[in-house]
């Protein structure tokens, strides 16, 4: 009934100053006083701790409504500023510096010089304080009045007005509010002139340094549309792409797309309208991409392509986080899944350790383990190994395979391809079944866990310690030595202490098949009894007898798990961890 009886209604607003901007705002009667504060903040950027709003001489309060105040349509309601952190006599003079500053600039023909305006928008600078930043919000919209006027002076002030906005920011950190104003400017300059004006490029490079700077989570928050102001950036880099791929402004599509994100999730309440306008502008870009792609698909014959590539992967990237605001993350890993060839080259030959590529490893789908590999360790931090520390791997492998290490003794095992080389051979005799430190699955003899059977001496658990320092030198260099660890150990490593009976179908088919029939089975024959005594030895054939119930046949079948395949090989895990961290100086669970 409360909305039945809501009208619309609109407000004259004044801001009680001398020479005060005034605007009209629309309401309707049933809002409270709070939503016109807000709504004041958005049109004039006035922060919400200066505003006092009068209406006929009466203060008017928060939590009443404007029909509550007897507010009917075309009212007059005056905003005093407070004179919390800044004196009337300050605000007084700013605006009448702004108010000159605005004049000059619009005159037609241009009586002064670039000196005279310079210094008034100098004197403008020294006296403002945070609360009136918002008398700074009209300004770029004369400057761009003026520049078209005169293009030679206009450009000098509006190259000054931004420096001494930057300067401002650097000094007091109003980066949210100089970047508001800065995005004003960049609006206007490029309405009028577009991409092509190197005053609208140099202003909105400085754009995206701030935005950066915010880490993408600026609010915008003198401007009474943030998302529109946003997407006419967006789209416009979108528009100017071509070919010419290396050239483009790739660092702010990613910076507005990131912000344009954030601040949709922000203000997902009222932005469905902006939705439809960035769905079809991601569609634009996601196309152009793929075209990129398929035109140098061919990466074999385009080496020196690669130097300006890794701009690729920037774009996949925002294009990834803008995919998730759209709803559109099916559509954009199909055409990575399409390209699949390019993508793998692109990471293969374009990424570095200066960026978060984690979000490629979300589809496994999408990539080979040998890019996998790769992007995981690009993303670990980079270590050396000294020429010590090799020398005395070496010497140590002289327990395991005297051979190898006379063949690599007198080498410069330093050297890539002789390091390397070494390597892969020395982890062929570690993993050789008749060592007997490792064993190999039954169905997949290229994957391996540490053998639960021995009774590991020192000898045996240093040798694990120097496996460890092995298996971390091949993953640093990106050596494929050939073998890969079974998922059990992977999650032991990985700091895991409780394995399911499923998960060692792989390492064990016999003993799992026999756990089964030990937990499905009604009676326990002579049979059954007679696989743990020969196995595992007569302490679990006698514990096997007392067991009758389902409950505690489960019992049984896990703690046998656990001791063949946690606890037996406890102080190999550790050990081998121990020579893993040594080289990586962090921990494993974390790489």
């Amino acid at each position: 009934m409360a909305e039945a009886d809501s009208k619309p209604i609109s407000i004259f607003v004044v801001v009680m100053m001398d020479g005060g901007p005034s605007r009209w705002i629309s309401a309707n009667s049933n809002d409270t006083i709070k939503s016109v504060h807000y709504q004041i903040r958005e049109v004039f950027g006035i922060p919400l701790t200066l505003q006092k709003i009068y209406c006929f001489g009466k203060r008017l309060e928060w939590c009443q409504t404007l029909k509550e105040c007897s507010i009917g349509d075309y009212p007059c309601l005056q905003v005093v500023l407070r004179k919390d952190g800044v004196t009337r006599q300050n605000s007084s003079e700013a605006l009448n510096l702004v108010s000159q500053i605005h004049a000059m600039c619009q005159r037609k023909s241009v009586a002064f010089d670039y000196g005279c305006i310079s210094n008034k928008i100098r004197d403008l600078f020294s006296i403002l304080r945070q609360q009136t930043m918002f008398l700074l919000v009209d300004l770029p919209s004369s400057f761009v009045t003026l520049y078209e006027n005169n293009e030679e002076i206009g450009d000098a002030v509006i190259r000054f007005f931004l420096d001494s906005l930057l300067k401002m920011m650097l000094a007091k950190g109003w980066l949210d509010k100089c970047a508001s104003i800065l995005a004003r400017l960049c609006v206007y300059l490029g309405s009028y002139h577009g991409d092509g004006n190197h005053l609208y490029r140099l202003c909105r490079t400085h754009l995206t340094e701030l935005v950066e700077k915010g880490n993408y989570k600026i609010k915008l928050e003198y401007l009474i549309h943030p998302i529109t102001s946003i997407l006419f950036y967006f789209s416009d880099l979108v528009e100017s792409l071509s070919i010419d791929l290396d050239r483009r402004p790739i660092r702010d599509i990613k910076a507005f797309s990131l912000v344009l994100c954030n601040n949709i999730h922000l203000r997902a309440d009222s932005t469905s309208n902006y939705l439809c306008n960035f769905k079809h502008k991601f569609s634009d870009l996601l196309s152009k991409t793929e075209a990129y792609l398929a035109h140098f698909e061919n990466f074999s014959y385009m080496e020196s392509a690669y130097c300006g590539y890794s701009l690729y992967l920037t774009i996949l990237k925002a294009l990834h986080v803008i995919s998730k605001h759209c709803m559109s993350e099916e559509l954009f890993w199909n055409v990575l899944r399409n390209k699949r060839r390019s993508l793998l080259e692109l990471i293969a030959k374009s990424t570095d350790r200066t960026n978060d590529h984690l979000w490629l490893l979300e589809r496994k789908d999408v990539m080979d383990s040998k890019s996998r590999m790769h992007l995981a360790m690009m993303m670990m931090t980079e270590i050396r190994i000294h020429e010590v520390e090799l020398y005395e791997m070496l010497v140590w492998s002289e327990k395991l395979d005297a051979n190898l290490y006379m063949a690599f003794k007198n080498q410069q095992i330093t050297n890539r391809e002789v390091q390397h080389y070494w390597l892969r051979q020395l982890c062929g005799a570690i993993f050789n079944p008749q060592k007997s430190l490792f064993l190999a699955c039954p169905n997949d003899p290229k994957r391996f866990y540490p053998n639960p059977a021995i009774e590991p001496k020192t000898l045996d658990l240093e040798c694990f310690k120097f496996v460890g320092k092995l298996v971390a030198i091949a993953l640093m260099s990106e050596i494929q030595i050939g073998v890969a660890f079974a998922h059990v150990f992977l999650m032991q490593l990985a700091g895991r202490r409780k394995i399911s009976l499923e998960e060692v179908r792989d390492l064990d088919p016999s003993l799992h098949s026999w756990c089964k029939e030990i937990i499905d089975g009604e009676v326990i024959d002579s049979e059954v009894l007679e696989f743990p005594e020969a196995l595992l030895g007569c302490q679990w054939s006698t514990e096997l007898s007392y067991v009758n119930s389902k409950s505690s046949r489960e019992a049984y079948v896990d703690h046998l798990i656990q001791h063949r395949f946690v606890a037996s090989i406890s102080e190999q895990v550790s050990f081998f961890i121990q020579g893993f961290d040594s080289v990586f100086g962090t921990s494993i669970a974390r790489q």
